[in-house]
């Protein structure tokens, strides 16, 4: 099992694109999770011009104006997703790894660095 998790910046040049294909090719990527995707669409077209097989299935947050946006995508055949979910700024799945015989939750999340999330700090 080998997972890419990458804070791509946005994926508008073919030139990136193909960079996210050699790295899933070279590291014989299993899962991808892209985060920071800045597109409110995407759709198999494009997956396909990022993966190295046409046997895949994706999850996509879309970007909320022009941050965010997360996709997860996984080769079918590797891992064999049971559950999802897709929030404000994240994708959740949960599945198993087929050859390994196990599962496991993978959460793709993007937020900004300025989120306080609730928490106070003494100083």
């Amino acid at each position: 099992m080998r997972v890419v998790s990458w804070n791509i910046w946005s994926l508008g040049s073919a030139a990136k694109r193909r960079a996210v294909q050699g790295v899933v090719r070279r590291q014989k990527c299993c899962l991808l999770c892209l985060q920071e995707m800045k597109s409110e669409v995407i759709d198999a077209s494009l997956v396909r011009k990022l993966w190295i097989s046409d046997t895949f299935e994706f999850l996509f947050c879309p970007a909320e104006g022009r941050s965010g946006g997360v996709l997860m995508v996984w080769e079918r055949s590797s891992f064999s997703m049971e559950e999802s979910f897709i929030g404000g700024s994240f994708v959740w799945l949960y599945g198993r790894w087929t050859q390994e015989a196990w599962s496991c939750g993978v959460l793709g999340l993007y937020a900004p660095c300025n989120v306080l999330c609730g928490m106070s700090f003494n100083g």
